[in-house]
């Protein structure tokens, strides 16, 4: 009689440890869930940031191309300018130029500033944008030629 109730008793103390097994494992689950989703939207956050970057610098060569070849408006002499940055794009031909390529778009803006030209372009992907500005001289003359200004590419 004794050892039944000992086994009762003991059949009480293996419920509580079951459950706090379960909680206990319930708190390692959820954490571990917790920082995988973290994780992910960190490691997506991070490559649409650089694939912005990519877009922006993207921006900047197309802006090169039409200051050595034509412009928007057809024009060759290199006098294709736009509005000052960081004006709206829009369809004019002064207007800020926006392309989509791949999963975003970038905008180029190109202005003069004294004898060089001031290139400002800002990738976009999802709701992150990275803008990046290169300096550049250009040499009028048939090829056009544009000169990088040492050291003046630079993330705004």
């Amino acid at each position: 009689m004794m050892r039944r109730d000992a086994l009762r008793r003991q059949r009480g103390a293996v419920l509580v440890v079951t459950v706090i097994i379960l909680v206990g494992l319930t708190v390692i689950l959820s954490t571990y869930l917790v920082m995988v989703r973290w994780q992910t939207r960190w490691n997506s956050d991070r490559y649409a940031s650089e694939q912005a970057l990519y877009l922006a610098e993207a921006g900047v060569n197309r802006a090169v191309w039409y200051l050595i070849h034509a412009a928007p408006d057809g024009s060759t002499d290199g006098s294709w300018r736009t509005a000052a940055y960081p004006a709206v794009s829009g369809p004019g031909v002064t207007d800020p130029q926006e392309e989509t390529l791949a999963d975003g778009t970038y905008t180029l803006w190109v202005e003069s500033s004294g004898s060089q030209v001031v290139i400002t372009a800002r990738g976009e992907v999802g709701l992150l944008n990275r803008t990046v500005q290169q300096v550049v001289t250009l040499t009028l003359g048939t090829p056009n030629i544009v000169d990088p200004v040492p050291a003046t590419w630079r993330e705004l």
